[in-house]
């Protein structure tokens, strides 16, 4: 049976579907480190500063500890604000599986959307989500069209792996959130009494996310880089 808005996600306000085969993984974390590569073409810093040899979730992580976390930050700010238009990441938005789970989810199709690169670097912390709603308001604006976020991981996350922690509950609106440095959070005293889950997601599966469903940033205590593509999905009407 379909879902309706009403009872999307069971009440829970989040799940982990399976939506990508291990070709399409590999596929976009190639795209990400080939990414890098041509940032770090184009800056003036010696190329073995820039640990060329790593991989892609040891590269950054190594930069920031190597006492220049300044570059670290560079280059995760220049994968998170052009790496999605690589065509492998682009199409995750019109993505079989991803719209078919949406379908299942909420009852609604699809109807474009916004995609982007996003990593958490053990060495960074200050770059970390604090507790949020990936929409605020309901006030007509085009932001607030979203009603489903897709948060793909390009490796297995985990307790310690730098995943998400998520608050379940249905909701039929945000939280208060509060200014904090760049952008708005949520205050702890504000959460809610849902239960807090710290999301186990498989590469290759992906956590959906209702609009309202609060979530944030943990930290990576593995010492890796977590890497993930998210997709703020837009419903028809």
């Amino acid at each position: 049976m379909v879902a309706t808005d009403e009872a999307a996600f069971d009440g829970a306000g989040w799940v982990v579907r399976p939506v990508l085969d291990g070709a399409e993984v590999r596929a976009l974390r190639a795209a990400v480190a080939a990414h890098i590569d041509r940032v770090v073409d184009g800056l003036l810093v010696p190329g073995h500063e820039t640990h060329p040899d790593a991989g892609l979730d040891d590269r950054l992580e190594r930069i920031a500890r190597g006492d220049d976390p300044s570059l670290a930050a560079l280059l995760a700010t220049a994968v998170g604000t052009d790496a999605h238009r690589d065509p492998a990441i682009a199409s995750l938005i019109d993505h079989p599986a991803v719209v078919a789970a949406v379908r299942d989810l909420t009852g609604r199709e699809v109807d474009g959307g916004t995609v982007r690169v996003r990593c958490n670097v053990p060495s960074l912390p200050n770059r970390r989500e604090p507790w949020h709603t990936d929409v605020v308001v309901d006030d007509g604006l085009p932001c607030s069209r979203v009603r489903t976020t897709c948060w793909i991981p390009l490796a297995d996350v985990g307790s310690g792996t730098g995943g998400l922690e998520v608050v379940s509950g249905r909701r039929d609106t945000a939280p208060a959130h509060e200014p904090t440095g760049a952008g708005l959070s949520i205050p702890e005293t504000d959460l809610g009494a849902g239960e807090r889950a710290s999301v186990d997601c498989p590469a290759g599966s992906a956590v959906f996310l209702d609009r309202f469903t609060p979530h944030r940033t943990l930290a990576a205590d593995h010492g890796r880089v977590r890497w993930s593509v998210v997709l703020w999905l837009r419903h028809a009407v």
